[in-house]
Parts: structure tokens; sequence; C-alpha cells
């Protein structure tokens, strides 16, 4: 019956008004044109101003105006853009909000404004569309939204408000006469925040109006210090991996310092026999030759037919062949070469290990072969364990996956190193990969003295360590939990006294995908 009556009076050019006070009575009021009189919408702002009860605002109330008229000019921001939290706190919850009122008549418009328009800057649009398209361009804190309109209804704005989440709509308010539970339980279910049914009382307005705002720019406000809060966490993040990395490499220069002697030693032994072939290959030259020599000068002789030259030349030879014993030097030269060739590799081997060892982390990821890096290790931490152990390795087959191989051979190093110190006088170290699903499995295991059951909680804290004063930074087992950890995995130890240490690694298997 409402919206018959209100149509009518539409036909008519006229406005229909309405006062209402709880518990003491409604008052309609017809507004209709007669020739020479003033407008209609004139004639409806001067009873608003003349009709001040507790249900309409205090405040005197004006002529609609225009979204052009009322609105800020229109910024290139998207809606987005608008109500994400920027590098500046939100605005306070004292601040003037701005309301856009979304209603295809005029009056209701009205209404509205002049409630509200004392705290709050109001924006009108009068369809949906138009709504949407405000939305779009003007800084909204709040949406008071009829469902009945023409073109584009109120449930409609909603429902693309609901699709489009990214946008970051602002909340929305349903003013309706229609006020059945289906249509309220509909806007709610859609995304609306609350649901006012016409015609609403200024205080009731007031007080849901003041609530979303409120919690509306609590929210956004929320919202900026929790993105103040991440980029803190990011930045603290960043100061503690640099820290790391720090650590890392000192621990990688602390190890190098520890395994100097024996890499040098390493070294040394290869060098050693280079040296010594390189002197009897140079031995073997000078004989090779003086004996050249001879036959070429037998050449020439036979060439002359010198006889009596030739003769000479062959004996001088005869003698150098057997006093030199030549054909033992070309048995022997093969060998001599290849001796030298193999030492010089083993050298390459070892200085390239160091290098890469001592090398910088870059942090980068890259697919490689678990296998080949424990080859590696060994290779550089071979001096520490050669004397007083047997390695054992039972290195099964492995998929390559993506980690830091530069790390892991970190982790590596700091087991095995800890493996021949924990051997007093002679004992094993056990290595063994496997694959169990998607996992790679690495056991490093030693038959040294073992670790007390007081210490294993401790022992992969920073700083800890049971060697004397001056013998360990305590941070090598740290580091390779730290490691293992970055690659998201895991590191296990038993431990018996007097019996020896299992470290066991689990790594998942990742691909370069």
């Amino acid at each position: 019956m409402a919206l018959t009556v209100k149509q009518r009076i539409k036909q008519l050019n006229g406005r229909i008004l309405l006062n209402s006070i709880p518990g003491t009575g409604s008052r309609f009021t017809l507004i209709l044109p007669q020739t020479g009189a003033a407008s209609v919408d004139d004639l409806a702002a001067e009873w608003l101003a003349n009709h001040q009860e507790s249900s309409w605002p205090s405040q005197q109330p004006t002529a609609e105006k225009t979204t052009r008229e009322t609105a800020p000019p229109p910024v290139n921001k998207t809606a987005e853009q608008i109500r994400t939290p920027t590098e500046k706190p939100p605005q306070q919850e004292d601040s003037r909000a701005t309301i856009l009122v979304v209603d295809d008549d005029r009056a209701n418009r009205m209404v509205a404004n002049a409630s509200l328009r004392k705290q709050y800057t109001i924006l009108e649009a009068e369809s949906g569309m138009q709504c949407l398209n405000q939305l779009e361009t003007e800084p909204v804190d709040l949406v008071l939204l009829d469902l009945m309109m023409p073109d584009m209804s109120g449930f409609e704005v909603l429902e693309e408000m609901k699709a489009h989440p990214e946008r970051r709509y602002p909340p929305v308010i349903v003013l309706s006469a229609l006020m059945d539970s289906k249509t309220i339980s509909h806007t709610l279910q859609l995304g609306a925040v609350d649901y006012l049914t016409k015609p609403f009382n200024r205080e009731e307005i007031l007080a849901r109006v003041h609530s979303q705002i409120i919690l509306a720019q609590r929210e956004l406000h929320l919202e900026y210090k929790v993105q103040q809060r991440t980029k803190q966490l990011q930045e603290s993040n960043q100061r503690l991996e640099e820290t790391f990395q720090q650590l890392l490499q000192s621990e990688k220069m602390a190890s190098i310092g520890q395994l100097a002697a024996g890499v040098a030693h390493e070294i040394n032994n290869p060098v050693g026999f280079i040296h010594s072939n390189l002197s009897t290959l140079s031995e073997y030259l000078d004989a090779i030759g003086t004996l050249l020599g001879n036959y070429k000068d037998l050449g020439q002789a036979v060439s002359e037919t010198d006889t009596q030259k030739v003769q000479l030349l062959l004996e001088q030879i005869n003698a150098l062949r057997a006093e030199e014993d030549i054909d033992f030097i070309l048995e022997d030269i093969p060998g001599l070469v290849a001796d030298t060739r193999e030492g010089t590799e083993r050298v390459k081997s070892i200085v390239q290990g160091m290098k890469a060892f001592s090398r910088a982390d870059d942090g980068e990821m890259a697919e490689a072969d678990i296998n080949a890096g424990i080859e590696a290790t060994l290779k550089v931490v071979w001096n520490e364990l050669k004397y007083k152990t047997e390695v054992h390795k039972s290195l099964g087959a492995l998929p390559k996956t993506f980690c830091n191989l530069n790390q892991l051979n970190q982790a590596f190093t700091n087991l095995l190193v800890n493996a021949a110190h924990a051997i007093e006088e002679h004992g094993d170290i056990d290595i063994r990969t496997q694959q169990v699903g998607d996992e790679i499995i690495i056991e490093i295991a030693d038959t040294g003295s073992g670790i007390e059951s007081k210490h294993l909680q401790s022992l992969f804290d920073p700083f800890f360590t049971t060697k004397p004063v001056g013998q360990g930074t305590g941070l090598g087992l740290y580091l390779s939990y730290e490691i293992i950890q970055k690659h998201r995995g895991s590191i296990d130890v038993q431990s018996e006294v007097g019996k020896g240490t299992r470290f066991t690694i689990r790594l998942p298997i990742v691909s370069a995908n």
C-alpha cells in the first residue's frame, strides 16, 4: 500500500513526508503543487524546517544537491586503493567520515541527508550503477543503500560487491520499506552489515551509522597496524637472515682454520711426489736427449759413409743405453706421467673443494646431488678422518633435489668433524644415504665417546659446546640445525656414552618446478 500511495503522489508531481515518534504517533504530510506556488522541493524543505521534533534533525535541512555539487572532484584511485591502508595511519575515529546515500527517491535522500549531514560528509547516488561508479572514484566510509530501485536494484549492488572482494568496498547499511525476515536475511547474506526499515528514526540511524563508521575505521586502523607490524617483521627477518649468513661465514672461516693444517698436508703429499716425478722425468729427458744426439750424429756419419765414425757412434749409443737403462726409462715414463697427473688432480680437487666451502653463500637454491655433496665434503675433511677413523659409505641412489648444497655441505662438515673429534684413538664413521618416500635420509654415525643425556636437549643451542675453552665456537651444530630447518627438514640425534652417536637428517625431495 505504501508503494502505491507513493507512486500516485509522484504522478501528481508531489511529495509525501512522514514524521513519527515511537509511542506517540505518526504524521503523514502530502505536498502537492498548484499554479504559481513554490516548487515541491522548496515546500518540502520548508516543512522539514518548521517541524523540528525529536525524530527529525535539529539542523536546517537544505534542498538536495547533486553528486557533482556535493562530492569532491573524482580522483584516479580504485576502490581497493581507497580502502587499503597506506604508509600513513588511517583517519582517527573523530574524523569526519563520508557516507554515500543511494536511493532513487529524491525525498528519501533528502531525509537521510538532513539526518546525517551535521556529523558526516554526505554524497548521493540515485541508482545502483551510479553507486558503484562513485565507489570506484570516491573515498567512501559507509553506504546507505535502498533495495527497490529501477535498472539496478540494491540486491544487485550487493551481489556485485560480494563478487569482487578484492575491490574492498565500504560497509553497507540497507534502508528499505521491506520488513520481511527473508529479505533482511538475504541482504545480510549478500554482505550488508545492518538493515534499517523505512521510515527510520533519526536517533536510530545516527546510532547505527556511528557504530559502523567506528567499526570500519577501527578495521582500517587495525589493518594499518598489521601492515606496519608485518613490515617490521620482514625487516627483522631480513636482519636475522643477514646475521645468520654472517655467522655461517664465520663458522666456515673457523672450520677452515681448523682444517688448514690437514688440508695443507693433503696438498703437500701429492705436491711432494709431483716434484719428485718431475725431477726424475728431467733426468730421463737428459739421457734421452743425449741418446737422440748420438743417433743424429750416426745418421750424418752413415750419409757420409764414414765407417770408422759410424762404428764409434754405435759403441757410444750401446754404452749409453746400457748405462742409463733406456729401456727402463721408456717403460717408467708413462707411469710417472700418470702419477703426476693424478697428483695434480688431487690438488685441484682439494683446492676447488676448499674454494667452494669457503665461498660466501649467496643463498641461491638449485637442483643438486646430495651424494656428490657428501663426497666433496669428505675430500675437505679427509685429513681429519683418515688417521684414526675408518669411513664406511653406503650411498644409495638419490634423486636430485632443490637445495642450497653449499649450506648442506657446511652441515655435513660440522657433523663429520665432530664425529672425528669424538673418537679418541681409533673408530668407525658410517655414512648412509637413502630415499624413503618423498624424503632423503642421511645418517652419520660414529663409535666415539658419545654424549651425556643431560646435554642432548642443548646440543643444537647456539654457543653450546662440551669442548675445552678455545677448542670450539659452539656454533657448528646450531648452524647445522638452522641449515636443515631452512630446507624444511629435520635433524635428530641418538647417543649413548661409550658407544657412539648417530645423527639422522631428513630432507624433503623438492623439484625445481
